[in-house]
């Protein structure tokens, strides 16, 4: 682990955080923590390293470009992970599965869907699965962001919470609920909205890398610099779920 660079500008936030974890701390038993080795997932799994029962879950095609880092990024944290590699066939039953569920959806957003919804149905039989979601909208880390001024990104980080909150979460505590799991979200708990949001708009805007608020949070709380400096890659890509929905698009229809 790396030192902590100390900042009490980020009391608050260290404050408002621990809110947010407290509904995992209570849980008495294990936590699986969807895990790709960014700074989501990996801000979550440094904060919640000392409850001593986390393991760190990763899915993807064999050659998928997220495995070496999540393998990577789990070493560096010290923490147990495991692996579930996907097939196409099991990308096909998921979109026959879900397909209500997946209503109008398209592109990446339907692949994103799709792709957390194989991490969590793949995961070791643990009824407590905990994501990062919420860290994309909460810390400006979607492309859209990107060259937008602190008005535009502030409106448009309000649209984007609220069609979490919406449409996005409750869509994925459906197909969690179908699996017989639950999803915890700790960057959707109001308390650590209220922190980040209460910072000035123009410190969240992406720099070189996307949300260098988080970035710079994490640093004080000690997380390994490799980790801080890995750019964004959505899941869906890094998972190459994405590229086995396309061939499926792709492929004529099988007969009857």
């Amino acid at each position: 682990m790396s030192v902590p660079v100390r900042d009490d500008r980020f009391g608050p936030l260290d404050a408002a955080l621990e809110m947010a974890l407290t509904p995992l701390r209570r849980e008495d038993g294990p936590l699986t923590l969807l895990f790709s080795g960014g700074i989501d997932s990996a801000f979550l799994a440094h904060s919640l390293a000392d409850t001593g029962r986390l393991r760190l879950w990763t899915i993807g095609i064999a050659d998928a470009p997220e495995v070496e880092i999540a393998r990577s990024a789990a070493g560096a944290l010290g923490l147990p992970w495991g692996f579930h590699g996907i097939e196409r066939e099991e990308v096909a039953r998921a979109l026959a599965q879900w397909g209500p569920l997946l209503g109008g959806l398209r592109g990446p957003a339907r692949s994103a869907v799709v792709s957390l919804g194989l991490a969590i149905s793949s995961a070791p039989s643990r009824p407590v699965i905990v994501t990062g979601q919420g860290a994309d909208e909460l810390f400006l880390g979607y492309a859209h962001f990107r060259g937008m001024g602190a008005d535009a990104a502030d409106e448009r980080r309000r649209a984007d919470i609220e069609k979490l909150d919406r449409e996005d979460g409750p869509r994925l505590d459906r197909i969690a609920g179908g699996q017989g799991r639950k999803v915890i979200s700790p960057f959707t708990h109001p308390a650590l909205r209220a922190a980040a949001t209460s910072w000035p708009t123009f410190e969240h805007l992406p720099r070189d890398l996307t949300k260098p608020l988080l970035r710079e949070w994490a640093r004080h709380r000690g997380m390994p610099e490799p980790i801080l400096q890995r750019p964004k890659r959505a899941i869906q890509y890094g998972t190459g779920v994405d590229r086995l929905i396309r061939r499926l698009d792709r492929s004529p229809p099988e007969l009857p």
